[in-house]
């Protein structure tokens, strides 16, 4: 009894504190739906995690003293790893780094070395 407050507070805070940005949740349905249409079984499709929804930063590479911009015009990345049935049944577990446009409605990642793009 005397330790249901504390764990009353800390659900409290975990609900409270667990809104989610739409922006996020934007990306985790582009990634989806790309990783989705890229399987042979969508239907085994299961989400392990997301990273962090990064904004990408233009930057300058410099290689043998010379200088290559690298904009990146506003985009983001996010890493995803999930789990699939191969076309033998096999359980398998990939994670992939995918990047998205701006406005957030171009996802482009890899699934086996192909690049997928989803345009909504």
């Amino acid at each position: 009894m005397r330790y249901l407050f504390p764990i009353a507070i800390i659900a409290l805070l975990a609900v409270g504190c667990s809104h989610s940005d739409p922006k996020v949740e934007k990306a985790h349905e582009l990634v989806t739906q790309a990783v989705k249409d890229s399987l042979k079984d969508p239907e085994s499709y299961e989400s392990v995690n997301f990273s962090q929804l990064l904004k990408l930063h233009d930057t300058v590479k410099v290689i043998d003293g010379q200088s290559y911009p690298e904009p990146h015009y506003g985009q983001y990345e996010i890493a995803h790893t999930y789990k699939f049935k191969n076309a033998y049944g096999g359980i398998i577990t990939k994670s992939d780094v995918f990047h998205l446009d701006s406005g957030l409605r171009v996802a482009k990642g890899g699934f086996l070395g192909q690049h997928v793009k989803i345009q909504q």
